[in-house]
């Protein structure tokens, strides 16, 4: 399979060009980006296991970025799982889309428009939600309600970021692991809806 299926085929000079193309676009857009530059390789070998020991038959990413969490979603699932990737930056949509062709769809869209993206499509009901985009205010309270609507009670939610507050009225947090080399040093949350029997 193509680079996306194998992170550890991820070079140096790959990770270079994305965190400086992140950063710079995260010093251009400051407000738009959660972090400065893309997560860390042991936040994407999380997902993956995270994601190997349950159904992920459809997987929607929020907040892809340059794909630094898709590698890890894309090497978790088997043939014939599907891979929807929402991003607000056109940039980073265009870079998805070159770079993971054939290995999954990317939507340039927003987060807080989950529900009217996926209704319709094949991710309506997703196994899991991984998500990358900020949760703070009122609408990080906001997303994690969409996220809960749009998860069956059985799905899987993995959140990276140091604010869980707002998942917590929606979500049952199960696991947390810290990452202190990403930057800044971040937690993923991996939640289950908590009318989840």
């Amino acid at each position: 399979m193509a680079e996306g299926k194998r992170s550890s085929n991820y070079s140096w000079s790959g990770r270079l060009h994305d965190t400086l193309l992140f950063f710079a676009h995260s010093v251009r857009h400051p407000l738009r980006l959660g972090v400065p530059v893309p997560s860390c390789q042991r936040a994407a070998d999380t997902i993956a296991r995270e994601l190997a020991g349950r159904p992920a038959e459809r997987v929607v990413e929020l907040g892809a970025g340059t794909g630094s969490l898709t590698r890890g979603i894309l090497r978790a699932l088997r043939p014939g799982n599907m891979l929807l990737c929402v991003e607000k930056e056109k940039r980073f949509c265009e870079l998805l889309a070159s770079r993971f062709n054939g290995h999954g769809k990317v939507v340039h869209g927003d987060a807080w428009e989950l529900n009217s993206i996926i209704r319709g499509t094949p991710w309506e009901k997703p196994d899991v939600i991984v998500c990358s985009v900020p949760l703070l205010g009122r609408a990080g309270r906001g997303l994690c309600e969409q996220i809960a609507e749009a998860l069956p009670n059985d799905g899987l939610y993995l959140q990276l970021t140091n604010w869980p507050a707002a998942m917590k009225p929606f979500f049952k947090i199960e696991r947390t692991y810290f990452f202190p080399t990403n930057v800044p040093p971040e937690r993923l949350f991996s939640a289950v809806p908590k009318n989840a029997q």
